[in-house]
């Protein structure tokens, strides 16, 4: 019975790695991206996306890059096996979405919704040993609080208030439930660990991510015309 279900899988997992090729194809070239397929870790042609969710044994998929809107975009599905002595081991599957930043330094910072379980976040304990948990009573917005969990470096805890503004608080209630968002020196991470990725899915991680980056870009020129209203519809 196990070898007969295993044979059934393999061609459920080839069909559906087949539609998510062309899922991908089809928003490389619907935002003037390109599509470069499977990228080994060992290629150092093309920068790898780093963050909590690089492991030793992840292996990239439907690896796209290209410009859009002034910014360098970079997006790829990561395939990786965590595991912890006392939770075992789960498979993880994210969809990710790098966008360079053009003028911000920012220490590192986690912000993730309540949708992962403790083995991701035992991994991201051990993995960044000397990442804090900002506590909630010291975030000024309430709803922002219940829907996230804040990390930082303990030298950047300082600075949260500062890249983590009440506009991007409520932005980020209003549209980022289901994805997280990572940032460091210049990069800039949106991703959603989701099953079922979709063409409206990556979108919708081109977008926040997008309106993100023009946020924390326009703050550091301290511009004066910065979105209030969150991403578009």
């Amino acid at each position: 019975m196990k070898r007969w279900l295993q044979q059934l899988e393999e061609p459920i997992k080839t069909a559906g790695s087949i539609v998510e090729k062309k899922l991908m194809h089809d928003f490389a070239r619907r935002f003037g991206l390109v599509y470069l397929g499977n990228i080994s870790a060992q290629n150092d042609e093309y920068e790898l996306v780093r963050g909590v969710t690089l492991h030793t044994h992840h292996h990239d998929r439907h690896f796209i890059i290209g410009n859009y809107k002034g910014y360098d975009v970079t997006a790829l599905q990561r395939h990786v096996d965590l595991t912890h002595p006392q939770h075992g081991t789960n498979h993880y599957k994210w969809s990710i979405l790098q966008i360079d930043l053009h003028h911000r330094q920012v220490p590192h910072v986690l912000v993730t919704a309540h949708h992962h379980d403790q083995l991701f976040f035992d991994n991201v304990q051990i993995k960044l040993a000397n990442f804090q948990q900002l506590s909630p009573e010291l975030i000024p917005h309430q709803s922002f609080a219940h829907n996230f969990r804040v990390f930082s470096v303990a030298d950047g805890l300082d600075e949260i208030p500062s890249i983590l503004s009440p506009e991007i608080m409520t932005a980020m209630t209003q549209h980022f439930k289901g994805f997280d968002v990572e940032m460091f020196d210049d990069q800039l991470i949106v991703y959603t660990s989701q099953s079922r990725v979709t063409l409206l899915l990556m979108q919708e991680l081109l977008r926040e991510a997008l309106w993100l980056a023009k946020h924390l870009d326009a703050a550091m020129l301290q511009h004066t015309d910065i979105p209030q209203d969150g991403p578009e519809a």
